[in-house]
């Protein structure tokens, strides 16, 4: 198997999480499925996230990195507050929810997760 840098292994991880936890919840998640997911041995998932709620936790962090660019993308600051609000709305709402309801209900499941886990 070929190196692959520690923070690339782990986009691959988060993503392959986000895709499997996408599909069947965060109850139906398993480690066992992100790292079929991600084609790597399990073994190698839990050298980068040696718990659930660690892999949850980066997860977590993206989901929230596309929520920022999804809403950043293409503001108009200068067209005023409302406009700039409607807009990343909008963004928000085709980027991250449009495209794939397996996803919105995942970034609720995420925000039950932590409230539920502090």
């Amino acid at each position: 198997m070929a190196y692959v840098r520690a923070a690339d292994r782990e986009r691959q991880i988060v993503a392959a999480a986000i895709t499997v936890l996408s599909a069947v919840g965060v109850p139906g998640t398993t480690l066992r499925a992100v790292a079929a997911q991600a084609a790597i041995p399990l073994g190698t998932l839990h050298y980068v996230f040696p718990s659930k709620d660690e892999m949850l936790r980066a997860v977590i962090a993206t989901v929230i990195d596309d929520v920022v660019d999804a809403v950043a993308a293409g503001l108009e600051l200068d067209r005023g507050v409302a406009h700039a609000l409607r807009h990343g709305v909008v963004n928000f709402w085709d980027a991250l929810v449009a495209r794939d309801a397996g996803l919105q209900i995942m970034q609720y499941e995420l925000a039950m997760y932590s409230v539920r886990s502090q």
